[in-house]
């Protein structure tokens, strides 16, 4: 996991030892098995990829969209370097538009602002550029069609959708990273008077549940669909991978946060805590990307044993033995079974994770014979494994059939 130490006043502190860190798993002392202090590269060396901000226009109402674009226009303008900044908006469509995309920008029907999407190593920062940059693409995602944007329903389910999409592809970078979240939120329990569906999320070649539609998750009568579960698993990744959130909430003059359980302010607290990020509540971009920038080059990365997966919430907490020290770090994570195995289907689910192929030699063979032997597989393996079509390798005679089950 990556932690961050500062000081009372709120300064980064860079010349901790390992021995003066603690690691506690459910109130358990584990001993730390490799530390790393993290710290900025010196001048010319390349950066690679550590703040994502993802601008959500979908849920910004339009006379806010201005004050925020105007914000980061401030704050990014004068950054000495930008190669390792990377920056979204999540349109009024639900769809992931780039202003400033990853080296492998995430597939996406729209053309984005600015250059190519294969490019260097940037050799001045983009962000001098980023008012008409910025302006070029706002203009151009809002001349989208809303998508049902009054369901708060659909906006929901999209935002976390699309941010877990995001995050997915950021989060293969190989280094610590943050992401800042420029939102006024989304809930994480929604009632539907009409009843609901479970909501499915994709996850590598596979899906996910995402979001449990069940009985008044709120406390209320009629059917609520509880997004705890991409929460958890959402927040699991973070830690894995030294990924940090942080939440700016997109407030109205004089309104006051929503804390309450399954609210947006709820949703952006539980993915900070678990990331060891923070949210921001008083439409603190500038302070916002600010830390982040400055937090993921002066990180400490903690390895410790856990103990074995039990599908369990296990809490965190990491402490400093040196005195007025405060530590940022994740509060806890889910423990989850590999490929979502459990006790009940451990042995189908080692099986699926075993890679395989069967050769047979088929001389003179014709394709019906083929044919009814891969159907013959099929079943023999069904449900456990699933396989490929066969091939056939050259040369021929005599052929040979090869199939590869995954």
């Amino acid at each position: 996991m990556s932690v961050t130490a500062y000081d009372g006043k709120g300064q980064p502190v860079t010349d901790l030892t390992s021995a003066e860190f603690k690691i506690f798993d459910d109130g358990k002392l584990k001993p730390m098995v490799n530390f790393n202090a993290i710290r900025t590269p010196s001048a010319g060396q390349p950066q690679l990829p550590t703040t994502l901000i993802l601008f959500d226009l979908l849920n910004t109402v339009l006379r806010q969209r201005d004050y925020f674009s105007t914000l980061l226009i401030h704050t990014l303008e004068p950054l000495e370097r930008g190669d390792s900044v990377y920056f979204y908006l999540l349109t009024r469509e639900g769809e992931v538009y780039p202003v400033h995309p990853l080296l492998a920008p995430m597939p996406t029907a729209m053309p984005r602002a600015g250059a190519t999407a294969d490019r260097g190593p940037a050799t001045h920062a983009w962000t001098a550029q980023i008012r008409p940059t910025l302006t070029q693409a706002i203009q151009n995602v809002y001349g989208l069609k809303p998508k049902d944007e009054q369901d708060e329903g659909i906006r929901a389910h999209l935002t976390l959708l699309k941010l877990s999409e995001l995050g997915d592809d950021f989060m293969r970078a190989p280094c610590p990273s943050s992401i800042v979240w420029i939102t006024p939120g989304v809930p994480n329990w929604l009632d539907y008077r009409r009843g609901c569906k479970d909501a499915i999320f994709p996850q590598g070649f596979g899906t996910y549940l995402a979001g449990k539609c069940g009985p008044g998750c709120s406390g209320r009568v009629h059917s609520c669909i509880d997004y705890t579960p991409f929460l958890e698993r959402f927040g699991a990744k973070f830690v894995r991978t030294d990924t940090m959130v942080y939440g700016v909430k997109v407030l109205a003059e004089g309104a006051m946060a929503n804390r309450m359980r399954g609210s947006a302010t709820d949703t952006r607290e539980q993915l900070a805590d678990t990331s060891g990020g923070r949210v921001y509540l008083n439409n603190e971009v500038e302070d916002a990307i600010a830390q982040s920038l400055q937090a993921v080059r002066t990180r400490y990365e903690l390895t410790y044993d856990p103990p074995p997966p039990n599908g369990k919430y296990h809490k965190l907490r990491v402490e400093c033995t040196r005195k007025g020290i405060h530590i940022a770090a994740p509060h806890g994570y889910t423990a989850e079974w590999s490929n979502g195995a459990s006790p009940s289907n451990l042995r189908s689910a080692s099986l699926m994770e075993m890679g395989f192929a069967i050769t047979v030699p088929l001389a003179r063979c014709s394709r019906l014979v083929v044919h009814r032997l891969t159907r013959l597989l099929r079943a023999s393996f069904r449900p456990r494994l699933a396989t490929t079509p066969l091939r056939f390798a050259n040369p021929s005679p005599p052929s040979v059939a090869t199939c590869d089950c995954v």
